[in-house]
Order: structure tokens, then C-alpha cells, then sequence
């Protein structure tokens, strides 16, 4: 399975090649969940980082938020299951429910949402995925993201969000000797779903996360993965 290969008719979780049905980013039930109804933001951010400190970044939009990239049998089979299973714990934190208590099989369904999402956003330009194909057949193993994945959740203080789906992603190399990578190899999701906000980090670089670990406390998030 290539991971440039979404153009043509490969389901990017199970390889298989045959006929693709459009997947969304956003299980239907939150149409009912959420209190706006307007159409879903989605920005991309991408970044190269290259030996000499130099930052390339360019800015996408796109207004949809389904693609064909998945079979039918993994669409309305265990991605479906995924979404229906996490739909009483995702909508109880979505209405900020206050006897709403998190433990280690309400974050494991959390986290499986959060990773599919993030999956599925990374392919709204398949061409240009960080998502690894390793990762991905991984993840439809075991329906849980692999130890390359970090994954916090927390509530807005401010404004109500609008379905927004912010990525933002990166080519790091592993010698300093190399420009850069060819392909992106770490990338960040934030969800925003009313006040409710999923912050998903994908990438083997561990200080990036760490990073984000020392900001839990001062901005009220909540890692849910690693449990």
C-alpha cells in the first residue's frame, strides 16, 4: 500500500483496492450533538524544517470534510462501530455534562474517535499526508493508535467553536546533514467541537509532546492518551 496512493482506489487503513465510499472527518451524530449547524472550518498549516533554520510555510483551505479513501467494508464496519461506541462519551463532554467522569475505558473510546479523525483529516489531501501507512495499518490492527501518537483533551474558555479542524504538519529530519524529508513525517489535529477541544500530536519526535505535557496544568487539558 503506497501512501500517495489514495488518488487511485486503495482504502487507506486496510489496502485493499477496490471501490472507495466517502468517509467523514465528523461522525453524523454530532450534527445533533453540536449547537451550530454551520459548515465545518478546515485549516492546514504545513511547515518544513531545514538545516538551516529557514521555515517554508504555505496555507490551505478546503470546504468539505469527506473524502473517498476508505473502503465500504472498513467505513461501515469498525469505523462505524468507532463512532457509534464513543457517541454517549464524546456527547456528554461536548454538553460539558458536570458528573461526566473520564477513566480508562471512556479515554480509550475518546482516543480511538480522536485518532480516526485526525487520520481522516490528514487525507483531505491525500498526496500530502504526514499519517505513515505503518501507522495507519496499525491502528486498523488494533483500533487504538500506535505509541507515535499523544492525545489531550480540554474545554474552551472563550468563544464557541464552529466544527473546526486545525492541522498543522511538518518534515523533520532525523541527519542534519539532509534538507528535509520528502514526505511529512509529524503533524498536530486540534478539533474543535462547540467548547469541547481534541489536541492529537502525531510524530516519533518525543520532546514535542513533552513540550505539551508542561502546558497541561496552565490550560486546563487532559491527556488521555498515553492513559
Amino acid at each position: 500500500m503506497s501512501d500517495t496512493s489514495t488518488a487511485t482506489r486503495i482504502c487507506i487503513y486496510c489496502g485493499r483496492n477496490g471501490s472507495l465510499s466517502r468517509e467523514h472527518v465528523f461522525p453524523d451524530w454530532m450534527n445533533d450533538v453540536l449547537a451550530t449547524k454551520t459548515d465545518v472550518s478546515f485549516d492546514m498549516i504545513e511547515q518544513n524544517l531545514v538545516k538551516d533554520g529557514v521555515h517554508r510555510e504555505t496555507r490551505k483551505s478546503r470546504g468539505h470534510v469527506r473524502q473517498k479513501i476508505v473502503c465500504e467494508s472498513c467505513n461501515n464496519g469498525w469505523l462505524s462501530r468507532i463512532d457509534n461506541d464513543s457517541k454517549k462519551i464524546v456527547s456528554a463532554l461536548i454538553k460539558d455534562e458536570k458528573n461526566q467522569i473520564i477513566g480508562l475505558s471512556e479515554a480509550t473510546l475518546v482516543t480511538s474517535l480522536s485518532a480516526k479523525m485526525a487520520i481522516n483529516s490528514d487525507f483531505m489531501v491525500p498526496n500530502d499526508s504526514a499519517i505513515s501507512e505503518a501507522c495507519r495499518t496499525a491502528f486498523y490492527a488494533n483500533r487504538t493508535p500506535s505509541d507515535f501518537w499523544h492525545i489531550w483533551i480540554g474545554r474552551h474558555k472563550g468563544a464557541k467553536f464552529s466544527r473546526t479542524i486545525d492541522r498543522f504538519s511538518l518534515r523533520i529530519s532525523d541527519d542534519p546533514e539532509t534538507v528535509y524529508p520528502i514526505r511529512k513525517n509529524t503533524a498536530s489535529f486540534l478539533f474543535g467541537l462547540d467548547r469541547l477541544f481534541v489536541y492529537a500530536f502525531y510524530g516519533k519526535w518525543q520532546s514535542f509532546a513533552s513540550h505539551i505535557d508542561r502546558l497541561v496544568d496552565d490550560n486546563c487539558l487532559i491527556k488521555i492518551f498515553p492513559f
